[in-house]
């Protein structure tokens, strides 16, 4: 057995054990969500006719991510989730470590383009008007030190070990000089920072924009996808500390790798969230879903003024959704600037003597005015 079992317990390699179709539906559930927030995203970049940079980043971390769900969902093939170490041969242990090897890798490189990837988008949302304020800046270091911290991750997980293959083959002579504890939970901990500091920017600039309050609403719930991405990566630190510190890491890594994907598949739902209203506007659908919400505002409406006197006539206000932000312009998408105050330039008036234009007076009229036969002498 890959792992000595307890006292008492025998190692049944035949029939290790394991939840195989839970892990079929979790993998399968985590593709589908993010394939249908890729298409939602590259359907509003076909309906506004742009594609930018940011876009080709989506499209590889997407063809990235499909290839790291593939071999996620070949674990819960075999061994599947949650067996124990000890109810797998050498070999098969050699087998999982190589796969995993290879998913973290695809990890690193995931983060490498989905991160610098959603920044990119929201500074084209929400700078439109060529601002350098503070959260700019913050947001383009924020880009540069993903990138390079995730590609030093992604060069360390490749050559941690020397020979190579001693990272998942544990049989073989080698060194691992690296040591993968504590740079598994630093990437962990720098990752779930990163998501926090990412989730947190645009809300920073929503309640300064120039919407009013239902508005401000639904663009903050649509731009709040960002709170599960960070409620994963807590979820994955803990687990992935659960698997350094147990023998049994088998057992317990196969929660890290679904943690794993899920903050992936958030990274998917933060671009492709935000694109449903102008999607959903292009439904045939659409206006009579929206006139049939407005009617039942307005039968609420009407229901709320039970009771009141008939004369009593409340103020008449347009029904708004409070998600109905599919009318938004990017050009509303500016920060408030302050209010400065600009000098506009005074117009001269040139103020002639009185004597000439008592003498102007007569050269137009003909008849002399008292005063400029008083200037005359």
């Amino acid at each position: 057995p890959a792992l000595d079992p307890p006292a008492g317990v025998v190692p049944n390699f035949q029939y290790p054990g394991g939840e195989h179709v839970i892990g079929y539906a979790i993998v399968v559930l985590y593709a589908t969500l993010a394939t249908l927030s890729f298409l939602l995203r590259c359907y509003s970049r076909v309906l506004m006719k742009k594609v930018h940079r940011e876009d080709a980043l989506l499209s590889l971390a997407y063809d990235v991510y499909i290839a790291h769900m593939y071999i996620t969902y070949s674990l819960a093939v075999y061994p599947g989730f949650h067996v124990h170490q000890w109810n797998i041969t050498v070999a098969g242990a050699v087998q999982i470590l190589y796969n995993s090897y290879v998913i973290h890798a695809l990890y690193c490189v995931y983060m490498m383009l989905i991160k610098p990837a959603i920044l990119l988008d929201l500074l084209r949302l929400f700078f439109t008007n060529g601002q350098r304020n503070a959260l700019f800046w913050i947001s383009h270091v924020l880009i540069w030190l993903n990138i390079a911290f995730y590609s030093t991750s992604v060069f360390v997980a490749i050559f941690q070990c020397s020979p190579r293959a001693r990272a998942w083959n544990f049989t073989l002579e080698g060194t691992c000089p690296i040591n993968m504890k504590a740079r598994l939970m630093t990437t962990g901990a720098i990752n779930l920072v990163s998501d926090i500091a990412i989730s947190i920017l645009p809300q920073t600039v929503i309640w300064k924009l120039q919407l009013s309050r239902p508005r401000k609403n639904g663009v903050a719930i649509l731009f709040g996808v960002g709170v599960f991405a960070c409620a994963c990566a807590t979820a994955r630190l803990c687990s992935l500390y659960q698997t350094l510190k147990t023998s049994d890491k088998m057992y317990t890594a196969s929660e890290t790798a679904l943690w794993s994907g899920a903050g992936m598949t958030a990274g998917f739902l933060i671009v492709g969230v935000p694109s449903i209203p102008k999607v959903a506007k292009t439904l045939p659908c659409y206006e009579r879903i929206r006139s049939k919400l407005h009617s039942k505002l307005r039968s609420d409406e009407i229901q709320s003024r039970l009771g009141l006197p008939s004369w009593y006539k409340p103020e008449r206000r347009a029904p708004r959704n409070s998600l109905d932000i599919s009318e938004i312009d990017q050009s509303e998408f500016e920060l408030l600037q302050p209010k400065t105050c600009v000098r506009k330039p005074m117009m001269r008036v040139h103020h002639e003597p009185l004597a000439a234009l008592h003498m102007k007076a007569t050269e137009l009229t003909g008849v002399p005015t008292p005063a400029s036969t008083s200037f005359s002498a």
